[in-house]
């Protein structure tokens, strides 16, 4: 089992690779992006080989949202069909976040809003 980062380790490590390593924020995330849909890819393998997949991603309005919203594009491109949804108030979300719902906008995507309490049109939403 691979050890997990902390809130403040995570961000600690981020400060680190866009001051000292000069990679950039955006790149960072579309790096953590190919990760999370590169293993979504190996989960679905062998799944359902007659049927698109499908995937719901669910973002916060930070950039780890920013990170979600960029795997969800990415899964696009491979053929899944997704829905990704924003948890939480779009007015905080952040510029790289918005940056990559532009780039989710681009391949045919969008960032939906999602309400607990509402019917998402999900298996098991509300009325």
């Amino acid at each position: 089992m691979h050890p997990l980062a902390t809130t403040a380790q995570m961000k600690e490590l981020d400060r680190r690779a866009i001051q000292e390593y000069g990679i950039l924020s955006l790149d960072l995330m579309e790096r953590a992006a190919l990760s999370v849909s590169g293993r979504v890819l190996k989960i679905a393998e062998g799944h359902g080989k007659n049927a698109v997949p499908r995937a719901a991603v669910f973002c916060g309005p930070g950039n780890n949202g920013g990170d979600g919203i960029a795997a969800a594009r990415l899964l696009i491109k491979q053929g899944f069909e997704v829905r990704t949804f924003l948890i939480g108030n779009r007015e905080k979300i952040t510029a790289d976040a918005k940056a990559m719902e532009e780039r989710l906008l681009a391949a045919g995507g969008k960032l939906e809003p999602f309400a607990p309490d509402k019917d998402n049109g999900l298996p098991g939403s509300k009325d």
